[in-house]
């Protein structure tokens, strides 16, 4: 088994790098530089830049296969209220630890915001949007989490 450490967490490959597994640890949004793996202990321990050290319990640890989620695994739930002025909240889960992002579009596809751009760890989350600065119309917000997109409509009314 060969563990790497990169700028969104740890991984592992079985079949020496053809597919890479993730391994669901919840470490902190922050690149891992240094990994060191202890056989008796089945322990990992995995340095990033400015947290410090981590240690990664392998026998405990439940591997995802990125090959067998798909896009129903991951739920971008409809904006409440819709329509909104000016505020709304999104709600989202991710079934993975990954890099997630959470961008607003415009009608014509132009970024507005990005709500969430960060490493997150498996599991349902919810930010608002306030729109106190952007005029009325119909946005898209688009949920990104590895490799995986979803994509839902809202419509802001002043």
């Amino acid at each position: 088994t060969l563990y790497i450490g990169t700028d969104a967490g740890v991984f592992f490959t079985q079949d020496l790098g053809t597919s890479w597994k993730v391994l669901g640890t919840g470490l902190p949004n922050s690149p891992v530089y240094d990994i060191n793996y202890h056989q008796p202990t089945q322990k990992l321990v995995a340095g990033t830049h400015g947290r410090s050290l981590f240690e990664i319990d392998l026998s405990t640890i439940t591997v995802v296969n990125k090959e067998d989620l798909s896009v129903n695994d991951f739920k971008l739930y409809q904006n409440y209220p819709n329509p909104f002025n000016p505020k709304t909240l999104i709600k989202y889960s991710t079934p993975v630890d990954g890099h997630v992002t959470l961008k607003i579009y415009s009608a014509i596809g132009e970024e507005v915001i990005a709500l969430v751009n960060e490493f997150k760890s498996a599991g349902d989350y919810e930010i608002s949007f306030f729109a106190d600065n952007i005029t009325s119309g119909i946005y898209f917000y688009r949920l990104e989490v590895n490799n995986f997109g979803l994509t839902r409509k809202m419509i802001l009314l002043k």
